[in-house]
């Protein structure tokens, strides 16, 4: 057995041409371990299949899939509901914080999941009557000037969208 990785480093641009090589390369299968990289390979490679195991959204509607219960195509795999939890995080951050009213989150505009990420959080916000601020960051160089409205406007607490990019910078930070 011959396993070969790929890691786009958070690096979104990169994950399309990792994938192009791969494809070349003939595997008997793709692993792609988040939704970025279960997209860009099912944009690029049609005839190897490919499980997707980190999809945090829905897979239809991120054009991975024709339906749930049949596939279809070369792609299948196993959805997490990452963006599920982003309510549930601001409801922690919410009961850690106490009386804090305004909140930021901060979310990958490239991925693809953003979306569903917000939709749920501002939905969390007016259940939870906060107000929440979006914060876009999706490459390191923009760090300073999305988190300077946290800053500048006292925000509460800030809630970290699932997502590999921010994950690692959260790491690195």
């Amino acid at each position: 057995v011959n396993i070969e990785y790929r890691w786009g480093r958070g690096d979104y641009a990169t994950l399309t041409a990792a994938m192009r090589d791969l494809g070349r390369r003939r595997p008997s299968v793709i692993v792609a371990a988040s939704s970025p990289a279960a997209v860009a390979a099912a944009k690029e490679i049609h005839d190897i299949p490919i499980v997707f195991t980190g999809v945090g959204g829905d897979p239809v509607a991120l054009g991975l899939v024709d339906r749930i219960n049949r596939p279809g195509g070369n792609v299948t795999g196993f959805v997490n509901q990452n963006a599920v939890l982003e309510p549930k995080k601001l409801e922690a951050l919410k009961e850690l914080v106490g009386a804090g009213r305004r909140y930021g989150f901060l979310y990958n505009p490239r991925n693809p999941n953003a979306g569903t990420q917000i939709s749920s959080i501002r939905e969390a916000a007016r259940t939870l009557s906060v107000e929440v601020d979006l914060l876009s960051i999706g490459e390191t160089g923009q760090i300073e000037a999305a988190l300077e409205p946290a800053r500048r406007d006292a925000l509460s607490g800030i809630v970290v969208g699932a997502d590999p990019f921010l994950s690692l910078i959260s790491r690195d930070a």
